[in-house]
Formats: C-alpha cells, structure tokens, sequence
C-alpha cells in the first residue's frame, strides 16, 4: 500500500487539508515516489510531508535521549513552508483485534509549529486518507524547547487492519529529536488518544427538523464571531505570538532583543461576550533560568494581527501565593499552572 505526499500531507493534518485532496491516487507513498526517499544512516526510516526537501533527516550522536544516537528532523532554513516527516510503515499483522500504544521521547528546539508523533492503522483499500484511526498529536502538539519528554499515541487496530504507518512531524522552523520509539499492546483500561472510525457520531437528523437553537446560542454566535475577527490564522498563529512575547518582555526588561519559549495552558481562547479572545500560555524567558524568568501569561488575540499581554505572573510570585493567581486565571488553567511549578527549567 502506498501514498503521495500530498495524500500523506491529508492525513498527518486531516483537520486542515480535508477533501481538496482526496483525489490523489493511493498508491505512491513509497521512496522515491512523490518526494517520499529513504535515510541511508537510518535504515528502515524515509523522509516524507508536504515538503520534504525544506525539513533535513539524520542521524545525531551528541544529542541523545539514551544508547549512541537519536534521530533529528530539522527544518531546511529558518521558516519552511509545510511540514516535514520522518516515518516508516510495518504491518499490523501483530496487533489486528487489539489496542497498540506507540511511544517515543522527544525533545525540541525553537519550534514554531504545532509537531510531534503521529500515527495511522490503514485498512485493506489502501487510502490512506480514509484511515481506520489516526492521531497526529492533534491539539497537543510540540511547540518551543523542550527537554526529553516521553509522549504517547493508543490506537485500536481494527481486524480489518492491513499497515501501520508511524513517525514524527515537524512544522516551521526549529528541530525536534526523536529517541527509542517503542509498540505495545495495551488492554481497554488504557484509552485512546483519537477515536477510530467506528467510534464515529451516528447520523441525526436526517430530515432536517430539528432546527431549535437553544437560549444561549445568539451568546455562542457573537462568541464565536468574535473568536474569527481576532484569533489569527492557525498557519500564523505561533509566529505572531512568539513574536508579541519577545517584544513585551524585552520592553519589560529594556533589552533589544529576549527569547521566549512558551507552553499553552489551554488549547483554545477564553471568550466572554464582546471582548477580545484571551489566551493562557506558561513562558520561560531568556532560558527561564530563574523563577523570575518564568510565569504564567494572560493574553488578548486582537485583529488577527496580534497578541497584547494583559497579564503576567512569574512563579516566584504564584509560590508566595498559589490561590491568587485565580483571580486573572481560569480555574482549569490555575491547576495547569500548578502543575508546571515543579518543571523548573525543563
């Protein structure tokens, strides 16, 4: 079973590409095929995404989460477009009619766009953009630098199962290091990081009558329109903000220029009524060295063009006083906070 790029590029990012793509062919992802080639210092390994030839593969020596190597995925100047993978495909002869959980530790470096792990269970039609599951660390994904962390994938593998194609992705600019992917099967009690088709919403309302909006569905319009003026495009979204952070904070420290890595605490903004769609991110400022160099941050998204900081706290503040911190935060978001006291610099 093989795939194009631009079909594997559907299915790494399902969510943003959908039908435009369906009708490439099924039958190229293979190296030397669409982009797609093999890594001759990784044996086993291709290079494959949207854009192959902006992301570099290898292997590295001196960075390593253990033993002698690690494999690094690296983009091809400072911002290429696409995205870039390292994958490889095996059977799923051995997990047909169980749950299998792939995991790897990770590390990153200056990373823009949302990245990570990725895996997908295809089925006898051999088209992949119709898979039987699939999870590419949807919603959360790698961003900035980070230490060795281990992130995981669970997905149930169909009997119907024939591949199982796996790797990590890369997307912007910044270098990810992928160390000691291992697979194993896992029982029930172990869930799911994405459903598979199967778990899919059954069909509803058919005949269209079902029209009533609920009382508080004109609030969820105006949220949501909102939400669309001033949140700017996912594509841009990470540059913008990383670079509104390192304006703010080198005002803030009267330099010309400070680095600033930084970890969402939610997913999505805040929206209350008429106001500006506030964000939440956790930042480590020139190398977070310091307990004053980290913190958490309160941000408004504005015209699409811009982030404006209403609100940081460092953690030497938030540990004279964990309980503050909730009147600029959201509950959720105060126990994320917590949770990122005790990672230091990592």
């Amino acid at each position: 079973m093989t795939l194009s790029k631009q079909a594997f590029a559907l299915v790494v990012f399902c969510a943003l590409c959908l039908c435009s793509l369906r009708g490439w062919a099924a039958s190229l992802e293979r190296p030397g095929v669409g982009g797609i080639e093999t890594i001759g210092e990784l044996p086993g390994w291709w290079r494959a995404g949207s854009n192959p030839a902006g992301y570099l593969v290898g292997i590295d020596r001196a960075v390593r989460h253990r033993g002698q190597a690690s494999a690094r995925l690296k983009s091809n100047g400072e911002s290429p477009t696409g995205f870039g993978s390292l994958m490889q495909m095996s059977s799923a002869d051995e997990y047909r009619g169980r749950r299998v959980r792939m995991s790897a530790w990770v590390r990153s470096e200056k990373v823009v766009g949302p990245s990570g792990l990725w895996m997908r269970v295809d089925g006898p039609g051999g088209d992949a953009t119709k898979p039987l599951a699939v999870d590419t660390m949807q919603g959360r994904g790698i961003v900035g630098t980070r230490d060795w962390q281990r992130y995981e994938i669970v997905l149930d593998v169909p009997t119907e199962s024939v591949d199982i194609a796996y790797g990590a992705h890369l997307s912007g600019g910044g270098t990810l290091w992928i160390d000691d992917v291992q697979f194993e099967g896992v029982n029930d009690g172990v869930a799911v990081t994405a459903p598979t088709v199967a778990s899919a919403p059954r069909a509803k309302n058919l005949d269209f009558e079902n029209v009533r909006l609920p009382p508080e569905d004109g609030l969820r319009g105006v949220q949501r329109s909102q939400i669309e003026a001033h949140v700017p495009p996912r594509v841009d979204f990470n540059g913008i903000l990383t670079r509104d952070l390192s304006s703010y904070f080198s005002a803030a420290r009267t330099q010309k220029a400070v680095a600033v890595d930084f970890e969402m605490l939610r997913d999505g903004p805040t929206q209350v009524g008429v106001s500006y769609p506030k964000f939440y991110v956790w930042v480590r400022v020139a190398g977070g060295k310091s307990a004053d160099d980290r913190g958490a941050v309160r941000l408004a998204a504005v015209e699409r063009k811009r982030f404006v900081v209403t609100d940081f706290v460092s953690e030497r503040v938030i540990r004279r006083d964990r309980e503050d911190i909730r009147r600029v935060f959201p509950a959720a978001v105060c126990e994320k906070i917590h949770s990122m006291l005790g990672k230091g610099t990592q």
